[in-house]
């Protein structure tokens, strides 16, 4: 009996030829390895190899993965197998948190997180600045909402029973919302998700994130690796509970070139400076805009909570950082945080207009 594998057609920017080649990816569930066959030249690409970084749940359509510290776009199914697999299981669909819930945001995103539910997109909105009238949710939305579109097995009902929880669904909760599902909205049948989905992303002319202040505030990335696995509505959560304030919000996805932009600041200056780029540029990150009110200097005050960039260190004489609580070493240490005070807007602007444009 052949070993069980699926198969993706991705797409990789070869930066050396200026052109797009594309592969056929190949993932082995029994260990998480891959191979990758050259379509163009046909023949086998890259050998098979453990790939910690990739796994089931990041393999659909849409989706970046990272191997090798090459970003492949996933563009398609590469045969019959796989797709009959993945759409029947994992579906994606809208999940929207209005702001009289933000002071929980990091609370609601935990329950998606202990669903199994992936955050493939998100961002705040202010609605009068964009509109989404075109949204059968129009006359529900805060003025500023979050708004996800979460990924994942049995997707579209878990979302139903979480806004309601009378809708009837095919396997129980493993968390609940309770009293903050009176903060949430989320479609109630499948096409009502598609829907939803083209309204707030759109392929072309999408809205971003518009509710960034960049006066007396500061740049937090959650990490991928805290994406992945599923820490970040914790992280979020702490934050908000030490007094800060999450003005702005955007799920963001790195490549080699804006990664290396963006850390320029630590190259020759921090002997991890590639690791770190490596780590950036290996899944969606959570870029956050940190305030806080009545503060003079949320900068130093959110640098000194995020605490030592090694854990290690931050663990011994920093125990209630963030690092200390969520990191596991100078290079996969849960969040970023701008370092310099005069980075700080350079940080923001480059994570809310630069990237996502």
């Amino acid at each position: 009996m052949s070993e069980e594998k699926y198969r993706f057609l991705v797409e990789w920017f070869d930066p050396t030829m200026k052109i797009k080649r594309r592969f056929i990816l190949s993932y082995y569930p029994s260990d998480g390895s891959v191979d990758m066959y050259d379509i163009g030249s046909k023949r086998l690409f890259l050998r098979r190899i453990q790939c910690d970084n990739v796994g089931l749940e990041d393999l659909f359509i849409g989706s970046i993965v990272n191997v090798l510290s090459r970003q492949l776009y996933i563009i398609d199914f590469g045969d019959r197998t796989t797709a009959e697999r993945f759409s029947r299981e994992v579906e994606s669909t809208i999940f929207i948190v209005n702001e009289s819930g933000f002071t929980n945001l990091g609370r609601i995103i935990s329950v998606l997180e202990d669903n199994d539910l992936a955050i493939n997109r998100g961002k705040i909105i202010d609605k009068e600045k964009s509109g989404f009238n075109a949204s059968s949710f129009a006359t529900k939305l805060n003025k500023k909402f979050m708004i996800m579109e979460v990924r994942g097995q049995n997707a579209r009902n878990i979302v139903r029973k979480l806004v309601n929880p009378e809708s009837p669904i095919e396997r129980p909760l493993r968390s609940n919302l309770g009293e903050l599902a009176g903060h949430c909205l989320g479609p109630t049948d499948d096409r009502g998700a598609e829907t939803e989905i083209k309204v707030f992303f759109p392929s072309s002319k999408e809205v971003h994130c518009n509710t960034a202040v960049y006066r007396n505030s500061t740049c937090c990335i959650l990490k991928p690796h805290a994406v992945r696995e599923k820490i970040g509505g914790r992280i979020i959560q702490d934050i908000v509970m030490a007094g800060f304030i999450i003005s702005a919000l955007e799920v963001v996805t790195f490549n080699l070139g804006t990664a290396s932009e963006f850390l320029d600041v630590y190259k020759g200056v921090v002997a991890e400076y590639k690791d770190m780029v490596t780590q950036l540029m290996s899944g969606p990150s959570i870029a956050l805009e940190i305030s806080k009110q009545n503060s003079s200097n949320v900068f130093e005050e959110f640098r000194t909570y995020v605490g030592p960039a090694d854990p290690e260190i931050a663990r011994k004489i920093r125990p209630g950082t963030l690092r200390a609580s969520y990191g596991y070493d100078k290079i996969k240490n849960a969040v970023h945080c701008t370092d310099l005070p005069e980075d700080a807007s350079l940080e923001l602007d480059y994570v809310f207009r630069v990237l996502p444009a």
